[in-house]
């Protein structure tokens, strides 16, 4: 079982070797199980397969967290049958199949047809089309203006929309594309920048209160690189010469409990693992490069929570979940840690609830109100909770380090669609078609609106 102390990534790696750097991956026969844990025993069976040399050549779409709660993982047709085997003998017994052929999920539906000179808002772009897009929307729009955040590892330029009506405000700052393959992400986020440009009532109220800041796609290496070698890549595309493996998780290097200090599980200290990360904090530059740019539009103020940037919004996919700090911790572990510097008289709320603790309240309360108006949209049911126990333990993530470093009272990250029902049926992963752009922002924009208002009344 020589495969079995590879990495999915460094097999594919290796592959691409192989084949000639040009060519693309396919994932003929590839499927995606869906599993579900019934009880602690099975769970510990998924945990115990995560974390050992078996589950490195498993993609985990999306990992094991409670009982009942799905994990999904995508194995090749050689690796299937001993996977199951595997978890069979661990007593895990509730197997399904999610995706049935992977590459023909990947296979490109046939495209609507649109003036070549117009941007397809309901179908995926690639990043020299969504570059275009600022620029041309910046040009449309009195309200839009162009800028960037500097230069990815490969040299391409990482780019933003500021839509302002003027004046001095907070800062919203909202971001897609940190991983590469979650294509929903930059669309979502897209959506969401054409609806304020646009303007209306909604979008009106929402410039009264806050500058937004958008950057579609942060990792703009690994997002190009889906559309040209590898639909499936994640990380970025930075390179060192004392491995074989290319990439860095983005969400796993920032500098908030970086080295997995605690030792929760939250990144990987293996070059060739998906959750990689890094060879130190900020070493990814696209990562570097949005602290800064936080740092410029006023975070990372001395007093807490004291910033310009009352809101940070980073998209993902896919699970339907709305999450908020911690990652790495707990907010019991949170009462008792060192407390960061407050402005004078802050530090306990008017019901007596600490100063952080009621910093959990609200975040829970705007998330809540994310999701509610969310579902009245299309009826999509998202959870809410922190990263830590709504999802799994995190380490060195962009939410937690805008919260607890850069002051950012509203930090949230959002796992997007499509998950399908509890028999796998109608559900997407990764691989979310075109047809999902619309409801997705739809809905994100509902959430969007309402949560702009609830965080407007407590910063």
């Amino acid at each position: 079982m020589f495969i079995v102390m590879w990495t999915i990534r460094g097999f594919l790696f290796a592959f691409c070797i192989i084949l000639g750097v040009g060519e693309r991956i396919r994932y003929d026969g590839y499927q995606v199980l869906r599993i579900t844990p019934e009880n602690e025993n099975e769970l510990r069976t998924l945990h115990n397969m995560q974390s050992s040399s078996l589950g490195e050549m498993i993609d985990f779409w999306k990992g094991p967290t409670f009982v009942n709660k799905p994990v999904d993982i995508m194995v090749s047709p050689d690796s299937k049958d001993y996977i199951i085997h595997s978890l069979m003998r661990g007593g895990v017994t509730k197997i399904i199949t999610f995706i049935k052929d992977v590459q023909a999920m990947i296979e490109p539906p046939k495209r609507r047809m649109v003036r070549s000179t117009e941007f397809d808002y309901y179908n995926f772009n690639t990043i020299e089309s969504i570059n275009r897009w600022v620029t041309d929307t910046a040009t449309e729009y009195s309200t839009v203006t162009e800028g960037s955040l500097g230069s990815s590892f490969e040299g391409r330029s990482i780019k933003y929309l500021k839509i302002s009506q003027g004046g001095s405000k907070k800062a919203v700052v909202m971001q897609g594309g940190m991983h590469a393959r979650e294509w929903l992400s930059p669309a979502t986020v897209i959506y969401l920048a054409k609806k304020l440009g646009e303007g209306g009532p909604e979008a009106t109220e929402m410039l009264d209160k806050f500058d937004f800041y958008i950057i579609p796609v942060l990792n703009v290496d690994g997002y190009a690189y889906t559309w040209t070698n590898n639909r499936m890549w994640r990380t970025t595309r930075s390179h060192y010469n004392f491995t074989y493996c290319i990439g860095v998780d983005p969400n796993r290097n920032f500098d908030i409990d970086w080295d997995d200090s605690k030792d929760v599980g939250g990144s990987s200290a293996i070059p060739c693992s998906d959750t990689y990360r890094g060879l130190e904090p900020f070493s990814e530059v696209e990562v570097a490069a949005l602290r800064d740019f936080v740092i410029s539009l006023g975070g990372g103020t001395n007093n807490k929570h004291g910033g310009n940037v009352a809101m940070y919004i980073d998209y993902h996919t896919y699970s339907q979940r709305w999450l908020f700090p911690f990652g790495y911790k707990t907010w019991d572990e949170q009462r008792t840690s060192r407390a960061l510097p407050r402005k004078p008289g802050v530090g306990v709320g008017g019901n007596g609830v600490s100063g952080r603790n009621k910093d959990r309240v609200l975040l829970q309360g705007g998330a809540e109100r994310a999701v509610k108006a969310l579902k009245r949209v299309h009826g999509t049911f998202y959870d809410v909770g922190d990263l830590m126990t709504t999802i799994y333990p995190v380490t060195g993530d962009s939410c937690d380090y805008m919260y607890e470093v850069q002051n950012v009272k509203f930090a949230y990250g959002v796992e997007g669609r499509d998950q399908g029902d509890e028999n796998g049926e109608g559900g997407y992963g990764f691989i979310a078609p075109p047809t999902e752009i619309q409801p997705s922002g739809e809905e994100n924009w509902a959430a969007l609106v309402a949560l702009c208002k609830y965080v407007f009344q407590h910063i």
